[in-house]
Order: C-alpha cells, then sequence, then structure tokens
C-alpha cells in the first residue's frame, strides 16, 4: 500500500452500491441502485481499488496518483449520486366555474372533475404531488424529461378555451382571451 491516496466519497441514504470485479478481466464495475434505477459503471483505471465503509454510507478509494481525471470523476460522481434525491416540478393551475380535483397519495392517483357526467382519472408511478391552494397543484419526479412530459400530457386532458380561458394550463403560460363574434342588429 506505498504511494496509495486515499479518497473517501459519502453516499445517500437512498442509494445503495456494490463493488464488482468480474472473473475474466480486470476491470472492475460499479452497481448503483435504488427503488428506481439501476446502474452499472465501469470503475476508472487509475483507481487501484475500492472499498465500501458501512458504517458511515461511503465509498474509500486508493489511488496510485491523484490528478484532474480522477478529481473530475469523484465530483461528477457525487453529483450524480445526489442528483437521485433532486426532486424537478411543474405548477399546474386550473380555472373555471365547478372544476376541481382531488388526489390520493398514497395511491398515487388524481381525479379530475370538469362539470362533465364522467370524470378523469390520471394515475401516476414515481410521481409526487402536492396541492398548495385550491386551484393549483405540482407534480414532482426526478427526471427532467420525463416531468415534461408528464406536464404537457395533464394540460391536453383539458386544454384552455380560447373564449371563456377555463381548462387546466401550466404555471407561467401565457393565455390570450378572444373576442367572440356577437352579431349586431
Amino acid at each position: 500500500m506505498n504511494n496509495l491516496y486515499l479518497n473517501k466519497l459519502t453516499l445517500p441514504q437512498s442509494v445503495n452500491i456494490s463493488i464488482i470485479k468480474e472473473n475474466n478481466s480486470a476491470y472492475s464495475h460499479f452497481y448503483i441502485y435504488n427503488f428506481l434505477f439501476f446502474y452499472k459503471l465501469p470503475m476508472p483505471q487509475n483507481i487501484k481499488y475500492s472499498q465500501l465503509d458501512q458504517a458511515s454510507n461511503s465509498i474509500i478509494f486508493f489511488e496510485k496518483k491523484p490528478n484532474y481525471f480522477s478529481c473530475a470523476f469523484e465530483h461528477l460522481f457525487s453529483v450524480f449520486l445526489f442528483s437521485w434525491n433532486y426532486y424537478f416540478f411543474e405548477k399546474i393551475k386550473f380555472t373555471g366555474k365547478g372544476y376541481r380535483i382531488t388526489f390520493r397519495k398514497k395511491k398515487k392517483y388524481i381525479i379530475f372533475y370538469f362539470g362533465h357526467s364522467h370524470d378523469t382519472i390520471m394515475l401516476f408511478r414515481g410521481v409526487k404531488v402536492k396541492k398548495p391552494h385550491k386551484y393549483k397543484f405540482i407534480v414532482l419526479k426526478n427526471s427532467f424529461n420525463k416531468i415534461k412530459i408528464l406536464g404537457s400530457m395533464i394540460t391536453k386532458i383539458k386544454p384552455i378555451n380560447v373564449y371563456t380561458k377555463r381548462g387546466l394550463r401550466k404555471s407561467r403560460q401565457w393565455v390570450y382571451k378572444r373576442k367572440s363574434n356577437k352579431a349586431t342588429f
């Protein structure tokens, strides 16, 4: 263990990691997983070996010689791991007489009531929903692309009527009201 440098990287609590060395290969891999994601990443070659410290929930790297690559790897690896706990959000507002929503947190679904005899139900997987106001709700997910797709899917359930400004819209979406064509006598 002469001339080896020690670096320690702390892991978030929601991430599980295993370090596995394959039989016919000189390379080791990180197997990183939680209840939503699973990744297999190769270990950089300048790392001589590494071990997991279960008590402090961290990885200990033993490197031959630290360089810019190893510093960049450790920084980007920690950003990657801690991004799993970061949530992106989409605010959805709705306006209209008789419009309301209800949602069940544990069952992960939203029921939209738009004054029709049939209700619209939307099921979610891996999504958090909050209702801070009577006419506003927030959808949270840890994937930026998926939250944008989900926000556009929700707003397509009941698009804005340009004459009455009633319907679902995103938080900062511009809505212009058109004048109706009324016949004058």
